[in-house]
């Protein structure tokens, strides 16, 4: 992803209550990966709520245990300004590495 759209969609989470959802995947190539997706709920004209949901990165992985997805994480968040104490819900499949 282009640089500006990172920051673009950075912009757009900052402030707001998020819900964080990560998954390892293995590309063509065998190289594992984590997705990083982001949902936050946004008002909409009508004075209804509507969910919005980014993805905002792919990661590749060369380690695979719980202390390096989440340094991962948190490391890319906090580079683009998005404030861990924000996040309200988290989901992760592949979990057992979180354990």
């Amino acid at each position: 992803m282009a640089e500006q759209i990172k920051w673009q969609i950075a912009e757009k989470i900052k402030g707001k209550a998020f819900a964080l959802m990560a998954d390892e995947s293995r590309d063509n190539g065998g190289h594992e990966q984590l997705s990083i997706v982001i949902r936050i709920v946004v008002n909409a004209n009508n004075h209804k709520h509507i969910i919005q949901e980014y993805f905002i990165s792919l990661i590749r992985l060369h380690e695979f245990d719980a202390q390096t997805l989440s340094n991962e994480i948190v490391n890319y968040l906090t580079n683009y300004g998005v404030k861990l104490d924000s996040c309200i819900a988290q989901c992760y499949d592949g979990y057992r590495n979180l354990l």
